[in-house]
């Protein structure tokens, strides 16, 4: 977002109608994965918007544009999914994988690891959302609606890089749904801590031929 000049989402004011909706949604989810129950932030924008941020205190991020897409099922799983993030404190993880790409911008090794990192993340919380609402079906369309709504293809005037931000993000979201259309299921988490590992050793490596 900072190397597109993204300016920061508007809210859109905390008594927003659609709050009231999404409040019962999220904390039945809360109860069930034993977390306090996250803040609500509306922000006003066109694009469809669902996430989870703050390392300290999660925040479930949503925008109109979401709950006119989303409704039943694909709300239900797709909130699910952002809360499993609140419970795992992926949020703060991702702030730190970003500080460790932006430094070891110029390391494909470490590239790479924070890359497939995320997708752990991500496979993490498919597999809880799936776990709570037991529809995997619904959160391949929600991922499926969110992506083509809010990452429309690059045209032949934008950068490069925009391009490749684009194509790694769509193999991204198709990756996970095959998973979830083979099985149904998520398969359990195997390459976190090898992954890890391997993170700490380029670092300590970088930092050894460097001093």
């Amino acid at each position: 977002d900072l190397l597109r000049g993204t300016s920061p989402m508007p809210d859109a004011g905390p008594s927003h109608t659609i709050e009231a909706g999404l409040r019962a949604v999220a904390r039945r989810h809360a109860d069930a994965l034993g977390i306090a129950m996250p803040g609500i932030r509306v922000v006003r924008t066109t694009t469809p918007v669902l996430l989870c941020e703050g390392a300290r205190r999660p925040v479930l991020v949503v925008s109109p544009a979401t709950l006119g897409r989303l409704q039943g099922a694909e709300l239900d799983v797709a909130v699910a999914h952002e809360l499993a993030h609140a419970a795992h404190r992926d949020p703060a993880l991702g702030y730190l994988l970003i500080a460790v790409r932006a430094i070891l911008f110029f390391n494909p090794a470490a590239q790479w690891t924070a890359r497939a990192l995320v997708d752990d993340i991500e496979r993490r919380a498919d597999q809880v959302a799936v776990g709570l609402t037991g529809d995997a079906a619904a959160l391949i369309r929600v991922m499926t609606i969110l992506f083509d709504s809010g990452h429309p293809p690059p045209v032949d005037g934008d950068a490069s890089f925009e391009r490749v931000f684009w194509r790694i993000r769509k193999q991204g979201v198709e990756r996970r749904c095959e998973r979830l259309e083979q099985s149904g299921v998520v398969a359990p988490l195997d390459r976190a801590p090898t992954l890890m590992a391997m993170a700490a050793i380029g670092v300590l490596a970088l930092v050894f031929f460097v001093v």
